[in-house]
């Protein structure tokens, strides 16, 4: 999975979007709201929270799945082991 990063200022203001490369579709708007110093940390941990997310679905996708089945074991080996 790739990705289109677009990182711009707009009237001094931080703005960020990240576009998923195949299906064209916003993955993550963010524009910076600064309005106290409180808030400003929040907006920051907000922004970070959703990039990792991004990272771990990303990093979902890539994973293969297989199925365990459990080992067979004979009933007459079963046998032969407790006598």
């Amino acid at each position: 999975m790739s990705y289109y990063i677009y990182a711009w200022l707009e009237s001094g203001i931080p703005q960020l979007q990240i576009i998923e490369s195949q299906s064209k579709s916003i993955c993550l708007s963010w524009s910076y709201q600064a309005t106290d110093d409180n808030y400003d940390k929040k907006e920051i941990h907000w922004l970070f929270k959703d990039l990792l997310l991004l990272t771990c679905k990303q990093k979902m996708d890539n994973y293969r799945i297989f199925e365990i089945k459990p080992p067979l074991v004979s009933p007459l080996l079963d046998d032969l082991s407790y006598t």
